[in-house]
């Protein structure tokens, strides 16, 4: 699957196109970014149980990693986002965190994946069907340190994903900038 910081750009290059309709700024804009990354990541926070087990890839790609998943992390995202901000502001935050939290799953689509079993269950909980795109876009990250080639194909998976994803973040964060400047 792509690296944190695949993850990372994605959500900000959609979080400064959807700038003019995200609440929220001055002040708070570093919470607004804050909740937009946790979004984007939150679907990875499966690896958490699994370090605790001492194996952390054990439950990574499961439900989390899914349609139903989604909904839940951004109705616990969103509910936080309504209690932080209030009013209407706090129930458009709970309609567009799904996006960004969705957003994870599109990179994950488009990523290979090596590690059995290829794919993830993106359309629980109507089917079970592990997915993955037959033409990956992304070259996966490799996450045992033992493995010959490493450090190497660490290295070119963030370099091919700096060349796909920088580009249209460096993009965004001026067509973002020029929206948010206009009354």
């Amino acid at each position: 699957m792509p690296s944190p910081a695949a993850h990372t750009l994605f959500g900000l290059t959609c979080f400064h196109l959807l700038r003019a309709v995200l609440p929220g700024s001055g002040a708070r804009n570093g919470t607004v970014t804050g909740f937009i990354l946790l979004a984007s990541l939150a679907p990875d926070l499966d690896f958490v149980p699994g370090l605790i087990l001492g194996d952390p890839s054990r439950y990574h790609q499961t439900l989390s990693h899914s349609l139903g998943g989604s909904f839940l992390i951004a109705l616990v995202l969103g509910g936080a986002a309504w209690l932080w901000f209030s009013g209407v502001t706090g129930w458009r935050w709970i309609g567009l965190l799904p996006l960004f939290v969705l957003g994870h799953l599109f990179l994950d689509y488009f990523t290979e994946d090596r590690r059995p079993p290829i794919g993830f269950p993106m359309f629980w909980p109507f089917s079970d069907r592990l997915v993955i795109s037959p033409v990956p876009v992304f070259p996966c990250l490799l996450r045992d340190p033992s493995l010959p080639g490493f450090w190497s194909h660490n290295l070119h998976t963030l370099l091919v994903e700096a060349l796909i994803l920088v580009p249209p973040w460096l993009v965004s964060r001026k067509l973002g900038t020029g929206r948010s400047n206009k009354p």
